[in-house]
C-alpha cells in the first residue's frame, strides 16, 4: 500500500516539474503574447485580483477593468478559472510573471486530474501517466493556451475526462463513479458554458452507445440523474445570475452565434497537423489505424467516435448542420470547438490501444511522451520568436489611447495596467452592454459625459461592486454616467453621503439629480436574498461531493486490501 501510495505522488511530482519546465521558456522571456482572446481573459484575471485584495471573494459585475462600466460578465461567463492567476497577482506584483504562474497552475490541475481518471479507467498508472503528459502538452493545448489565449476553454479541460469516464462508469461498469460526472460538468460549467454544450454532445454520443449495446437500465438511468441533479445544486448559483441578466435584460449585447459549418479537407488536415494533434499523435493514430484488427471492441469504438467528430468538423456535413444552425446548438460558435474532444478520443484510444500495437509498451510509450514535451518545448521557442515583432500595449496606446485589438505583447506592469485598468478597445470590450448604448461607446469607454454644457472625461474610482465618481459643476443639474444599471441586480446610490434614488437612461446608463459645486457619487451593487441563498447552496453542495467522493475513496481502498488479505 506504502508503494502504490508512493509511486502515486512520485508520478504527480513528476506531472509538476514538467509543467515548471516546459513553461521555462515563457518564465524566461517574460513577455505575453496575444492571442486574440488575451485582453479579455487579462481584464477578467485583473479585476479578480482587485477584488480578493479588496478582501472578497466574487463580484457580479466588473469595476476595476473593462472600462469600469459596470458590465456584468462574471454573471454570465465562467470565472473559476480566474483564482489561480489572481491568486498569484495577490503575492507577485509581477503580473506577467503572476499570469504565466496561473498558466502552470491550471496545467498542473489539468494534468493530476487526467492522472486520476486515467488510474481509474486503464488501473495502470504506466498508461495513466502517459495519458496525462500527452493530454495536457498535446499541440492543442498549446494552441488554445497561447495560439488564442483562450484561458476559459482550455481551464475547462481538466474536466473533461471526468466527464467522459463519469458517463462511461455509470453505463459500462458496476463502480457507477456519478459524482465525478457531476463534479466534471460542474467544473466545466464554472469555467466555460460553451464547453458545457460540447461535453454534453460526448455524454449523448456515450448514451447512444450504451443503448446500442443494450446498456440503458431504470438503474442506470436513476444514477444519471443522481448526476445531473447533483449538477444543478453545485452550479444553481451561475444558473440564477445568468438567467436573471438574460430573462430581465433583453436588449443587451451578447456573442454573436453565426451558421457553422465545417472546414474544407485540406484546411482541416493542416489544423490536425498543427493545432489539433500535432506530428507525433498523428503518426501514433495512424498505427492503431493500419492496426485495427488487433485491438479490442472499446478502442475500436474510441476510434470510430474520434472519426465522427472529425466528419462533423469537414465540410462534408455541412447538410448536418444546415438542420442544427436551426437550434440553439449555434451557440458553440464553430466547429473549431470539438477540436477537444477529437484530441481527447484519440488520445484515449492510442493508450487503450497500446496492448495491441507496441511490443515494449512502457519504453514505447515513453518515447512517445518525451517527443511530446521535445515538440512542445520547440514550439515555445517558435511562437516566442514570431512574435517579438508584436507592438507593446505602451507604443500603442501613445498614438491611439486605446488597446490593440490584436497582434500585441506585453512586456511589463505598464503595458498590463493599460491594458486592463486603460482603455480597453480588444475582444469582449462590449459584450452584455445595453444594446442602446453601443452607438455612444466610443464616449463610454473614455468616460466622456456632458457637464457644464460640454464634453468632458472624468475620472472612474474603482471600488469593490461599484465605483465613486467626483464631480464639479457650477449649476443644478441631471447627469448622466458611463456607469451601467442592469436590471435584476440591486444598486445602492449615494450623492455627497444621501442615498438617491437611481434612475437609468434610455442607453442603460445611470442617471443622478446634482447640486452646484463638488459632488461624490457612490454607486454599489449588493447581492440579492436569493443570490446568497444560491451562494450557500452551490458550496454546500460541493463539499458534500468532495467529502463522499473521499469516503467513497478511502472504503474501496479498504475493500481492496481485504480482497488480498483473504
Amino acid at each position: 500500500m506504502m508503494i502504490k501510495n508512493n509511486r502515486k505522488l512520485f508520478d504527480i511530482l513528476i506531472i509538476i516539474v514538467l509543467c515548471v519546465v516546459m513553461m521555462l521558456p515563457f518564465l524566461n522571456n517574460c513577455v505575453l503574447y496575444t492571442g486574440v482572446d488575451m485582453g479579455f481573459h487579462l481584464n477578467r484575471a485583473f479585476d479578480q485580483y482587485k477584488i480578493l485584495k479588496s478582501g472578497h471573494f466574487y463580484s457580479p459585475i466588473n469595476t476595476f477593468s473593462l472600462n469600469h462600466l459596470g458590465t456584468p460578465v462574471n454573471m454570465v461567463y465562467g470565472f473559476l478559472y480566474l483564482y489561480p492567476l489572481s491568486f498569484w497577482m495577490l503575492f507577485i506584483h509581477n503580473y506577467v510573471l503572476a499570469t504565466y504562474l496561473g498558466i502552470i497552475t491550471i496545467l498542473v490541475i489539468i494534468g493530476i486530474i487526467a492522472y486520476w481518471i486515467g488510474n481509474k479507467f486503464w488501473k495502470n498508472k504506466n498508461k495513466a501517466l502517459a495519458f496525462s503528459v500527452l493530454y495536457t502538452f498535446s499541440a492543442y493545448t498549446f494552441d488554445i493556451f497561447f495560439g488564442s489565449f483562450s484561458l476559459a476553454q482550455a481551464s475547462a479541460m481538466a474536466f473533461l475526462p471526468c466527464v467522459a469516464y463519469g458517463t462511461y462508469s455509470i453505463f459500462f461498469t458496476d463502480k457507477k463513479d456519478w459524482l465525478i460526472l457531476s463534479l466534471g460538468m460542474s467544473g466545466t460549467i464554472y469555467c466555460h458554458l460553451v464547453s458545457t454544450l460540447i461535453y454534453s454532445s460526448l455524454i449523448v454520443s456515450i448514451i447512444i452507445i450504451a443503448f446500442l449495446f443494450k446498456r440503458i437500465t431504470i438503474n442506470n438511468l436513476v444514477t444519471f440523474g443522481y448526476a445531473v441533479i447533483t449538477t444543478l445544486f453545485i452550479t444553481s448559483f451561475f444558473w440564477l445570475n445568468f438567467l436573471t441578466i438574460y430573462l430581465k435584460n433583453h436588449s443587451i449585447n451578447t456573442p454573436v452565434s453565426s451558421n457553422i459549418s465545417g472546414y474544407s479537407v485540406n484546411k482541416f488536415t493542416e489544423a490536425l497537423l498543427n493545432s489539433i494533434l500535432g506530428l507525433v499523435i498523428t503518426i501514433c493514430f495512424i498505427i492503431v489505424l493500419l492496426n485495427w484488427e488487433k485491438l479490442d471492441l472499446r478502442s475500436k469504438i474510441l476510434g470510430i467516435l474520434s472519426f465522427v467528430y472529425i466528419f462533423i468538423s469537414i465540410d462534408i456535413s455541412n447538410g448536418f448542420w444546415h438542420f442544427f444552425n436551426k437550434t440553439p446548438i449555434k451557440h458553440i460558435q464553430g466547429v473549431i470547438r470539438f477540436r477537444v474532444l477529437i484530441i481527447f478520443l484519440i488520445l484515449v484510444c492510442i493508450i487503450s490501444a497500446s496492448n495491441y500495437i507496441f511490443k515494449n509498451q512502457t519504453q514505447q510509450l515513453l518515447v512517445i511522451v518525451s517527443l511530446i514535451c521535445i515538440t512542445w518545448l520547440s514550439n515555445c521557442y517558435t511562437f516566442i520568436n514570431n512574435r517579438n515583432q508584436n507592438n507593446t500595449v505602451s507604443n500603442y496606446y501613445v498614438l491611439h489611447q486605446s488597446t490593440p485589438f490584436g497582434n500585441y505583447r506585453i512586456n511589463n506592469n505598464k503595458d498590463f495596467e493599460e491594458t486592463t485598468e486603460g482603455t480597453y478597445g480588444g475582444v469582449g470590450n462590449l459584450d452584455y452592454w445595453p444594446n442602446t448604448s453601443l452607438k455612444n461607446s466610443n464616449s463610454l469607454i473614455k468616460g466622456e459625459i456632458l457637464l457644464n454644457h460640454k464634453e468632458q472625461t472624468i475620472p472612474t474610482k474603482p471600488i469593490y461592486n461599484g465605483v465613486i465618481f467626483h464631480l464639479k459643476t457650477s449649476t443644478n443639474e441631471i447627469v448622466k454616467l458611463p456607469f451601467f444599471i442592469y436590471n435584476g441586480l440591486h444598486y445602492n446610490v449615494l450623492v455627497n453621503g444621501n442615498d438617491v434614488k437611481k434612475a437609468r437612461t434610455k442607453d442603460g446608463c445611470l442617471k443622478v439629480k446634482i447640486n452646484k459645486g463638488n459632488n461624490v457619487i457612490k454607486v454599489q451593487t449588493r447581492f440579492t436574498n436569493l443570490q446568497k441563498i444560491f451562494a450557500c447552496i452551490s458550496i454546500i453542495s460541493f463539499i458534500l461531493l468532495l467529502i463522499i467522493l473521499v469516503i467513497n475513496g478511502k472504503r474501496l481502498r479498504v475493500a481492496k486490501n481485504k480482497a488480498k488479505i483473504f
